[in-house]
């Protein structure tokens, strides 16, 4: 199929041309294993330093932990600081509507008995309000993880403000003699296209995935301010500070700095880009019966939105448009196949029939209005099609 027209970045991105050349050479002659001891190994240690103090001056962070994806970085970092902490009775506050690795590992340690944990509902534009956090603080609250960017309905949450907030609150509860509230953002959706910075959005800890900016599958990273002290999650040798066992995987790494660098130095012009392919995208939906947008209604930060469609099933809608060449989803792909409706609808307020009816389109820069015309004549097609054939939507 030659006309085919990939409309879901948010689940991941091609290699960059700029990222292959860089990982390059460490497919072969630097294949050293920075542990080692001799001169390719004190080579590969030397680039491994140079490039996590790069990224670390790039995004502002005071320590950079290398790790296999952004999951476990989130995994790493609140599990690794509650079991440091050793209290008990710990509370976490985060939201309904983040990724499912910040949900389920809040789980797991609720259901180990390590903490409590609260969930914070956001209002139905899928925006969490700072005030709405504030008030499920208590004395025992030591964690606070709210995501940049909902990698569902593309809604910016207020992580720089809650920031703010929570650096005085933490100047109050240390008068009181009460433990410090750390501050985690999964920032993965956010980090390629918003000005992002640990002190730019007053974060502690923030993780990110490399794939979902041009860097391959594989690789994320941990952010996070010196004087954190983590658990380890993965046993074995003294990589990463000690912090995460494991052969550091270079080619990886590099490849990830550089993808870092690319979307940093590009980043106003495929701002504008993705913001004019987006307002064109939003306008074409509004004049569609029967489609509705779930998430935010004004000005949006986000290369993502989040439509739900009347009367059709969103899997079978899928389908069809990837039968015709469009590439699009229904929500993230980490949750693909789990017949349940979106966590995040549902928190939102958007009934079981529409969540199941809803669909994921996501953009870079490099998409274009031409394909965006495309896309939307095949998605009409597809769904007067199943609307034809009575593919409705049984709850």
């Amino acid at each position: 199929m030659s006309n085919k027209i990939y409309l879901d970045y948010a689940a991941t991105s091609p290699v960059l041309p700029e990222v292959a050349i860089a990982m390059k050479p460490f497919w072969g002659r630097e294949f050293g294993n920075p542990s080692s001891l001799h001169l390719w190994g004190e080579e590969a240690r030397m680039k491994l330093d140079r490039v996590r103090e790069e990224i670390g001056e790039l995004v502002e962070a005071e320590r950079v932990i290398f790790t296999g994806s952004a999951t476990e970085a989130i995994n790493l970092s609140h599990k690794g600081l509650v079991e440091s902490l050793g209290e008990e009775e710990a509370e976490i506050v985060t939201t309904a509507i983040e990724h499912k690795a910040v949900l389920e590992t809040c789980d797991h340690l609720e259901r180990q008995g390590k903490v409590r944990v609260r969930k914070v509902k956001p209002n139905r534009e899928g925006v969490v309000r700072v005030e709405a956090v504030l008030r499920e603080i208590g004395e025992k609250t030591r964690l606070v993880s709210l995501m940049w960017v909902n990698n569902e309905v593309g809604a910016e949450q207020p992580v720089k403000e809650l920031g703010i907030a929570l650096k005085k609150l933490n100047q109050e509860r240390k008068e009181r003699g009460w433990g410090r509230v750390y501050f985690h953002s999964d920032v993965t959706q956010g980090i390629g296209l918003g000005d992002f910075s640990m002190k730019n959005l007053e974060l502690d800890m923030a993780s990110m995935t490399g794939h979902k900016i041009g860097a391959p599958k594989g690789v994320g990273a941990l952010f996070l301010k010196e004087e954190i002290k983590l658990a380890r999650q993965i046993d074995g040798g003294d990589q990463e500070g000690g912090t995460r066992a494991g052969t550091e995987n270079m080619a990886y790494i590099v490849g990830l700095a550089e993808a870092l660098k690319v979307k940093v130095l590009k980043r106003e012009e495929n701002r504008v880009k993705i913001y004019s392919s987006m307002d064109y995208l939003v306008d074409k939906f509004r004049d569609i019966q029967g489609v509705e947008i779930n998430g935010p209604r004004g000005k949006r930060m986000s290369h993502i939105i989040n439509i739900q469609v009347a009367g059709v099933e969103g899997e079978a809608l899928v389908m069809l448009l990837s039968d015709r060449g469009v590439g699009v989803s229904t929500g993230s792909a980490c949750t693909t196949g789990d017949l349940r409706p979106s966590h995040v609808l549902t928190a939102m307020g958007v009934g079981a029939r529409e969540a199941h009816g809803s669909l994921r389109w996501s953009l870079n820069e490099t998409v274009s209005k031409t394909q965006i015309d495309q896309a939307v004549k095949s998605f009409k097609l597809a769904v007067a099609q199943l609307r034809g054939m009575g593919r409705g939507i049984n709850v």
